[in-house]
């Protein structure tokens, strides 16, 4: 039998379940439950593993989309000592909070 079917009787158990309580008492019933639930969460988490694999593959395209340089930028300028030069390294995706105007 295939999984999906396993899954259908499942969701149809629990639709039963919950709109006939009486139900419930038949011990068959639980026994199905029972051996439809594995088969169940197995479809439950291919369908959110595909979902995320979806998301994933969209903010790749987004992430490649932008325009950011990843290289470190070098800098250096004059210091107030004498022969010592001031060398600066920054990465484009840290913003330094020292630097931002108050």
């Amino acid at each position: 039998m295939s999984n999906l079917v396993y899954v259908i009787i499942y969701e149809v158990g629990l639709w039963l379940k919950q709109h006939y309580p009486l139900l419930a008492r038949i011990p068959g019933i639980e026994a199905i439950l029972d051996l439809c639930h594995p088969y169940w969460i197995e479809n439950r988490v291919d369908g959110t593993m595909q979902e995320v694999d979806k998301q994933v593959q969209e903010l790749h395209k987004v992430w490649d989309a932008e325009d950011v340089s990843s290289a470190p930028v070098f800098s250096e300028k004059p210091s107030q000592v004498e022969g010592l030069t001031e060398m600066r390294l920054t990465a484009p995706w840290y913003i330094d909070a020292s630097n931002e105007p108050d």
